[in-house]
């Protein structure tokens, strides 16, 4: 099974995207492209990761360079973690105050996963 990414346009203009399975280093490549997209749309992006079954570290690193890039755009919300997205942050650190997104204005990941709970 590989990720799977689904992109929707909601009424209020943003683009949700939703990501589905593996989000790990052998399936990341499957979701860039949606990703990027949205982002660079100027539209505010919501990143749905409550379907996400495994997930590692390149996940990670896609949704803190989706942040950066929608910074200067139209935002970045996550609306959604699953266990596994949330043990990966965990694991790799994010969810500590040690993250160097804590420190950014807006929405950093261990912020998002922790509102999540």
């Amino acid at each position: 099974m590989s990720v799977h990414a689904e992109v929707n346009k909601e009424p209020d203009g943003s683009r949700k995207v939703s990501l589905f399975g593996q989000a790990t280093i052998e399936h990341i490549a499957d979701a860039l492209e949606p990703v990027r997209e949205s982002v660079m749309s100027g539209s505010r992006v919501v990143l749905d990761l409550s379907e996400v079954e495994e997930a590692d570290i390149t996940l990670l690193q896609l949704v803190c360079s989706a942040h950066k890039g929608a910074l200067s755009r139209g935002g970045l919300v996550i609306e959604g973690a699953s266990p596994a997205v949330q043990r990966a942050a965990s694991g790799a650190g994010f969810m500590h105050d040690l993250c160097g997104g804590a420190r950014e204005e807006g929405c950093c990941l261990r912020k998002a996963i922790k509102g999540l709970r």
